[in-house]
Order: structure tokens, then C-alpha cells, then sequence
């Protein structure tokens, strides 16, 4: 089973996760938009884009705002999760570049292929 069967099949990008109420999206492209659209079929907030390009911050995804990378340690500390919407493969990376903007320590970061590979593995399991 492939990511576009996830969507096909009706399933959701955020089934693994359902613990997650409130995200933000780090990025702002092509990716950031489907996560919002999935996000809020799950029924989770999507509280910001987080985006370094100065060209996109003040815009908005879907509604949703672009903020710049430093208010990333001013965002609300009931924050869930952070999610890459990067379509490269250098998550680690830029999870290590993120450590230190984090408003709190313990907050998860996942990238969307790691939701969709969750996803995926959850729903294969269920009956």
C-alpha cells in the first residue's frame, strides 16, 4: 500500500496521531496546503505555517498564517506537534535546526512522510 492509497481509501493523514489537537506546519508550499486540508478533516487546529522566506511570511495557507521562524518560541504552549511539510529528504536536519525555537522541550516533530508511513502502518493493522 502506497501514501495515494491512504487518501483514496478515505483514510486520513493524521489516523496514527489521534492525540494531536493543535499543529503548526513548518513550510508554506505545496505540501503545507494538503496538511491544512487533512489536518482539518481530523479535526485539528492548524495554529501557523512557519516559513523563513520573507517573500511568504504575512501570507496565509488556506487561511492560515505564515509566521517567520523566530515567533516559532512564542507560539502557544499547548502546541502538540510541529509537522515538515518539506518534500525533500533532510528532516533530520532541519529538526536539529528547529531544537532550539521550540517553545517547549518536549514537543514533537514529525515530517508528513513520517504521518503517512504511521498512517499507513495503523490502518494496515486495523481489521
Amino acid at each position: 500500500m502506497n501514501c495515494l492509497q491512504l487518501f483514496h481509501d478515505g483514510r486520513n493523514l493524521f489516523d496514527s496521531q489521534p492525540w494531536l489537537k493543535q499543529i503548526a506546519i513548518f513550510g508554506s508550499m505545496l505540501a503545507a496546503f494538503l496538511i491544512v486540508l487533512e489536518a482539518r478533516r481530523a479535526g485539528i487546529n492548524v495554529i501557523c505555517c512557519v516559513d523563513s522566506s520573507p517573500a511568504r511570511i504575512g501570507n496565509e495557507v488556506l487561511g492560515v498564517p505564515i509566521i517567520p521562524f523566530d515567533d516559532l518560541k512564542r507560539l502557544d504552549k499547548n502546541l502538540d506537534a510541529i509537522i515538515l511539510s518539506n518534500e525533500q529528504d533532510h528532516e533530520n536536519a532541519i529538526k536539529n535546526i528547529l531544537v532550539p525555537y521550540l517553545p517547549k522541550s518536549n514537543l514533537i516533530v514529525l515530517s508528513w512522510k513520517e504521518l503517512a508511513f504511521n498512517s499507513l502502518q495503523f490502518t494496515s493493522a486495523l481489521p
